[in-house]
């Protein structure tokens, strides 16, 4: 089946998802902040920023977490 980019372009122009996507690179650039006051390095490619709570908007240190990929896709299918 192919994809049908139009319905996925309206899909994401939806406010509700904009605010989750913002909200996700939000939590990406507070971890970044974070790490780089630590003298640790920006997360790599391969490392994404997952919510303990699966709450995109509880942008917490408590509630943030490093994961693989693997890992994170992993934890959002249980």
């Amino acid at each position: 089946m192919a994809r049908d980019y139009s319905k996925e372009r309206k899909y994401d122009s939806q406010p509700h998802v904009k605010a989750k996507r913002a909200a996700r690179n939000r939590a990406r650039l507070k971890v970044n902040k974070a790490r780089q006051a630590a003298g640790k390095p920006k997360l790599k490619t391969n490392q994404q920023v997952d919510h303990k709570d699966r709450n995109p908007q509880n942008n917490s240190m408590k509630n943030l977490q490093i994961l693989s990929p693997k890992a994170n896709t992993r934890r959002k299918t249980k």
